[in-house]
This record gives C-alpha cells, sequence and structure tokens, in this order.
C-alpha cells in the first residue's frame, strides 16, 4: 500500500496501479528515486490488537517526515471481560422481552437481560471445542454401558486428557482477572491430538 504526499500531506492512498492507473511498472515495482520524485510514500500499519479480545479502531493516517512513510495506528479498547446484567439510562434493570399473543406486543421476561463477556464467551468455546473432540468417541462410551463392552485403553486416554485440558481451561478463564490474562490463558490451550 502507498500514498501519494504532497506538501507533508496525504494526498490519496492505494495501490499504485490504482493510484497510476495509466503507467506500467516494472515486476519489481518502480525503484526508489521514482516514488521520491513522484511524492509516493509506503504505508506502514502499526501493530493491530486482536479483535477477538479488544475493539479496535483504525486511526487518521499520518505523514512521518523523518522516515518519509505513512503510518496507520490503531485504537483499541478491551472487551467487557466479566457478564453484565443491562440497565437503562436510569439504572432500572432490562429485561428480555417476548412476545405476548393476547396484546401481540413485545414485553417484558423475568428473565434480566445479559450482556455475555469475554469469560463466558470462552468459556463456551472451550465447552465447545472439547464436545466437538469428544462426540466421535461418545458412542462407545455409550455402547460400554448399554452392553458392558470397554472403551480401548486408547480411547480412554484421550477422553480423560480432553476433559482434563477442558476443565483446566475453565478453571483459568474463571480466575483471568484481566484482558491479557485471559489472552494467556487462550493462548495456552494444549488439546490433545485424536
Amino acid at each position: 500500500m502507498f500514498a501519494i504526499v504532497k506538501n507533508n500531506e496525504i494526498v490519496k492512498m492505494g495501490e499504485l496501479k490504482k493510484l497510476f492507473p495509466n503507467i506500467s511498472f516494472p515486476a519489481g515495482g518502480p525503484g526508489t528515486k521514482w516514488l521520491a520524485d513522484n511524492g509516493v510514500a509506503e504505508v506502514i500499519y502499526n501493530a493491530r490488537a486482536d479483535e477477538r479480545f479488544y475493539w479496535v479502531s483504525e486511526q487518521q493516517p499520518t505523514y512521518n517526515q523523518s522516515t518519509k512513510k505513512v503510518e496507520v495506528g490503531f485504537t483499541s479498547l478491551p472487551k467487557q471481560l466479566n457478564d453484565v446484567e443491562e440497565t437503562d439510562e436510569s439504572g432500572n434493570p432490562l429485561y428480555v422481552l417476548v412476545y405476548d399473543a393476547e396484546s401481540q406486543s413485545m414485553v417484558s421476561s423475568s428473565e434480566r437481560l445479559v450482556t455475555k463477556g469475554l469469560k463466558s464467551n470462552w468459556t463456551a468455546q472451550v465447552k465447545q471445542t472439547a464436545n466437538t473432540l469428544l462426540q466421535p468417541t461418545d458412542w462407545m462410551v455409550i455402547r460400554k454401558f448399554e452392553r458392558e463392552i470397554d472403551l480401548p485403553s486408547v480411547t480412554a486416554t484421550f477422553r480423560a486428557a480432553v476433559i482434563t485440558e477442558a476443565a483446566r481451561l475453565e478453571t483459568a478463564i474463571a480466575a483471568a482477572a484481566s484482558v491479557e490474562e485471559l489472552i494467556a490463558v487462550v493462548g495456552s490451550q494444549q488439546w490433545p491430538d485424536k
């Protein structure tokens, strides 16, 4: 990605073919002299936070005179770690709306409206992963209880390892006190091979 810069102001950004549609560039692209002569600067994107854990927004590109490059930064805000029971502007609790056939309108139920936080979402994902790993051998467990046919030891060992890893992750997720700690837990997943 490149930018056309005039008087230290970014005029336009894009790929070279779009910035200069009537020019055929050699396979390796134009040389640095041509780029400098035409006010073209390389666009550098700074590190971007993981959007699974942060709300990320792109900042306005800025031209760095010392490096002669256009830099694009990002603003990152951590997502909510824990579940939040929602309230209205006055602080009154909000409830899940359900359809009432009699009045033909939406009415509040007795269930609180809760926005799930990262911990709940990642715990659900761990459970889903464990279930996905265990599902192909569930029939063997059913067979064991219905017909008393033993599980192969490799299957029993695998299933125990999946259950142990799921329990470890769920405990660590619940104990995470910050988004950074949660990221470390998620990065430490060690699911067993089948």
